[in-house]
């Protein structure tokens, strides 16, 4: 299979997709952030 999204030194590049069909898609995305009680209270001891 040819690789068609990267050019010859190997960096991505634009693809023309144009002529594919409309596809409905959901993404998803969770992120937790975790910090220390002081860092919450804003001390900047």
């Amino acid at each position: 299979m040819e690789v068609t999204h990267f050019n010859n030194d190997g960096y991505a590049r634009m693809v023309d997709v144009s002529e594919k069909n409309d596809t409905v898609r959901v993404a998803i995305h969770h992120r937790q952030l975790f910090a220390c009680n002081q860092l919450l209270a804003g001390n900047k001891e």
